[in-house]
């Protein structure tokens, strides 16, 4: 259901990107969650 989420994080690490900080809704917060894309949740 549009944005892949997997992508969008194989791209920012592949530009050295690799700590990112969102402030988001439910919505995409379950979504990371889901794709295991989070290491902390605060």
């Amino acid at each position: 259901d549009g944005l892949d989420l997997v992508a969008v994080a194989q791209e920012l690490a592949r530009r050295e990107l690799n700590e990112i900080h969102l402030e988001c809704g439910p919505t995409l917060a379950g979504a990371l969650l889901n794709a295991e894309l989070l290491d902390e949740l605060v």
